[in-house]
C-alpha cells in the first residue's frame, strides 16, 4: 500500500467514525428532548420533527404519548443522513415555546434546555464507547 493510500484510508475511516459519532450524539439529544417533553394529549411530543438539512416548518396532530413513534422517526431521518449533513429537530406548536420556558409543572427547566446543557456529557460518553469498540 502506497502513502497516498494509507492517507485515504486513515483519511476514510476518521471520516466515517466522525460521522457515526456526529449521529450518535443527535440521537441521544434528541431522544432527551423527546422523552423529557411533558404529556398531556401526546401531540406536544409527537409533534419534534427531525431534519436533514432543513427546519421542518409543519405541525401534525398525531399524538404520541410515549414517545417511541417519534423516536423512530428520528432515528431513520438521522441514520439516513448523509455525511455531516446538519440534524435538527423543531416542534412547530404554538405551545412548544411557553413549555420550554416554565408552563409546564412537569418540566418546568424544559426540555430542550436541559438536554443541551447535557451534551458535552453525551459526547464524551459516545466518544468514550466509540473507543472502546475499536
Amino acid at each position: 500500500m502506497s502513502a497516498a493510500d494509507q492517507v485515504r484510508a486513515f483519511t476514510d475511516s476518521a471520516l466515517g467514525r466522525a460521522d457515526s459519532f456526529h449521529k450518535k450524539i443527535s440521537l441521544e439529544l434528541f431522544r432527551r428532548i423527546v422523552l423529557r417533553t411533558p404529556v398531556d394529549t401526546g401531540r406536544l411530543r409527537g409533534n419534534w420533527q427531525p431534519g436533514a438539512g432543513v427546519y421542518e416548518t409543519a405541525t401534525t396532530d398525531t399524538p404520541d404519548p410515549g414517545g417511541q413513534a417519534t423516536i423512530g422517526a428520528i432515528s431513520a431521518t438521522v441514520l439516513g443522513a448523509g455525511p455531516f449533513v446538519a440534524l435538527t429537530l423543531t416542534n412547530n406548536l404554538p405551545y412548544a415555546t411557553p413549555i420550554e420556558y416554565g408552563w409546564s409543572k412537569q418540566a418546568p427547566a424544559g426540555m430542550v434546555r436541559v438536554s443541551v446543557a447535557e451534551f458535552q456529557g453525551i459526547a464524551r460518553v459516545t466518544i468514550q464507547e466509540g473507543d472502546r469498540g475499536r
